[in-house]
């Protein structure tokens, strides 16, 4: 299960350079937009290895961001994809960008 929290001011030492390593060009991958937007989408945030998790919540309905960073996909594709299913709902994935799309397939 993945260890999701409210992002804290504090948290913008490590999740920085995570978002810095997807070279993104989307307002999303800040930590401010990512801050000041969490309790508009009951946003959470968890550290899987180099990459960082966020979990949004809409109408009822659970989506995860492309978790930006750096390393292995794979295992955290997998540990997002665990966790929805210990909840009973679908992996979902938002705002995903054609080079996030390739790296997923």
């Amino acid at each position: 299960m993945l260890a999701l929290k409210p992002l804290e001011l504090s948290d913008r030492s490590w999740v920085e350079p995570l978002l810095a390593a997807e070279a993104s060009r989307s307002a999303g991958y800040t930590f401010g937009t990512l801050y000041l937007w969490a309790p508009m989408w009951r946003q959470v945030a968890a550290r899987v290895l180099d990459r960082l998790v966020v979990r949004y919540q809409s109408d009822g309905t659970e989506y995860f961001a492309y978790p930006p960073g750096k390393g292995p996909l794979i295992p955290v594709i997998e540990a997002m994809r665990d966790h929805a299913e210990a909840f009973g709902v679908p992996l979902k994935l938002i705002g995903v960008t054609n080079p996030q799309r390739a790296a997923l397939e």
